[in-house]
């Protein structure tokens, strides 16, 4: 966590860790961005059926509003942060 914290700090973005959320379901996102309305998930073992995630994650969307992001325990130690520097940039020209 502390390479994404890094990331993000580089990118001059605020952020919380392990943010909770209740509804349309409990879930506790590893960092959630106010200001971008999106959720950086770091996923590791115990997230064995990315189909299952998946489909959480598009409801979660449609009733929350907020953007989910996904990567790896393994993009995150290896620096490769995936879509998320992108993400964030076109959010900012475009917003």
């Amino acid at each position: 966590d502390v390479c994404s914290s890094d990331l993000l700090a580089s990118l001059g973005l605020p952020y919380r860790f392990q943010q909770g959320f209740y509804t349309p379901y409990y879930r506790i996102a590893d960092f959630y961005l106010p200001t971008l309305n999106v959720i950086i998930e770091i996923d590791g073992p115990s997230h064995t059926d990315p189909d299952h995630d998946r489909r959480m994650d598009e409801w979660f969307e449609l009733v929350r509003g907020v953007k989910i992001l996904r990567l790896t325990n393994e993009q995150v130690y290896a620096g490769d942060f995936g879509a998320v520097p992108d993400y964030v940039q076109g959010t900012r020209a475009s917003g």
